[in-house]
């Protein structure tokens, strides 16, 4: 136990010693786990991730910029890329350095209102289907009772990907809980006769 002890704070004497050298070696371990990988997305994926981590170099010298820098990249993968990437874990790594690096209290808020504002958009991005998208851009679908649902009426030049989807949907678009829209489609589905 006494050499795990001496291992460990030989190990934190270093990281204080050296924290640019740190730096480098977590980011292109960093880069080798979760951006490397992210080149099965394909290319726009892979420059995304890689600009997404890249910057952690430099993350405690100059926290706020990287933290401007990846709130772009961010936007920039919400609009190129159609699915999560292995490689925003970076985005949680640039919030904690602004909190423990950062004096301001004014940009440790824009950090962390970043971050909010950003898992609130990748959950609607990544989670909504597209026609989902379409209904809470736009704002101009019309409403469909759970009778056209149940019939599997669905809009001209809508996808209907079965009943789970067009509850879904229409969950989306009325306003009502995902969840509730399931139930009330399963218990229609119990009490009609088939």
């Amino acid at each position: 136990m006494r050499q795990r002890t001496f291992l460990a704070a030989r190990i934190d004497q270093w990281s204080r010693e050296h924290p640019r050298r740190l730096d480098l070696a977590l980011t292109g371990l960093m880069w080798l786990v979760s951006g490397l990988p992210s080149a099965l997305a394909g290319l726009p994926a892979f420059l995304v991730a890689t600009a997404a981590i890249l910057p952690l170099v430099v993350r405690r010298r100059f926290p706020a910029a990287v933290l401007l820098w990846s709130a772009a990249v961010f936007g920039v993968q919400l609009m190129v890329v159609p699915i999560p990437l292995p490689a925003d874990i970076a985005q949680a790594v640039v919030v904690y350095t602004v909190a423990a690096h950062v004096v301001s209290l004014p940009i440790r808020l824009l950090a962390l209102g970043a971050a909010l504002a950003g898992s609130v958009l990748a959950g609607l991005r990544w989670s909504t289907p597209p026609e989902g998208r379409r209904a809470i851009g736009t704002c101009a679908t019309r409403r469909r009772s759970s009778r056209e649902v149940g019939r599997g009426r669905h809009p001209p030049g809508s996808r209907n990907d079965g009943p789970v989807t067009a509850v879904f949907q229409t969950s989306l678009v009325s306003g009502t809980s995902r969840d509730a829209a399931i139930t009330a489609e399963s218990s229609r589905r119990s009490t009609s006769p088939a």
